[in-house]
């Protein structure tokens, strides 16, 4: 036997599909996924950095008339273990 009491009172977690419950998690996953692409992106630009750096070490060591640098592999060094 049903308990009309208990069936007429919606669950308390009942979800309920709606345009603004759909549009929100839409916008929570483009955010997430922007903020992914954030990431990726700044360690993308930290890493070239890197290269660009220790390039100029490597090349500085050549060029004319410019003093020997003062430990010219410490940023190799460094950079690989």
């Amino acid at each position: 036997m049903a308990n009309p009491s208990t069936d007429a009172v919606p669950a308390r977690f009942e979800v309920k599909a709606t345009t603004s419950d759909h549009l929100s998690w839409l916008r929570t996953r483009l955010s997430v996924e922007r903020t992914m692409m954030s990431w990726v992106r700044t360690a993308t630009a930290l890493i070239g950095f890197g290269f660009t750096i220790v390039q100029f070490f490597a090349r500085i060591q050549e060029t004319p008339g410019v003093a020997p640098a003062f430990s010219p592999m410490h940023p190799a060094i460094s950079a690989f273990p």
